[in-house]
């Protein structure tokens, strides 16, 4: 929960880069369950700023084919639940 934002952005570049990577040569389904299991409860927190760049990188690393499986989409789709209409 920074409230910078430059640094916030880096972070998030890191974070799409680094799971990118990792996934390049051959998927590690226990680092993206992982992964995708503290993104997932990310997106349910209150914070509004946590919850939207939670989604973001969900979002950026489906359409990078990084992640193209059923719990990526049904995580996406939990996210038109979130209390604030803003996330979406």
């Amino acid at each position: 929960k920074c409230s910078d934002k430059r640094l916030r952005q880096l972070i998030y570049k890191h974070i799409v880069t680094d799971i990118h990577n990792c996934n390049k040569k051959h998927r590690d389904e226990r680092l993206n369950r992982n992964i995708q299991n503290f993104l997932f409860s990310q997106i349910q927190d209150a914070n509004e700023m946590t919850a939207k760049k939670s989604l973001a990188v969900l979002i950026d690393l489906y359409r990078r084919l990084v992640w193209t499986d059923h719990r990526t989409v049904n995580i996406i789709a939990a996210a038109c639940f979130h209390k604030s209409n803003s996330v979406l």
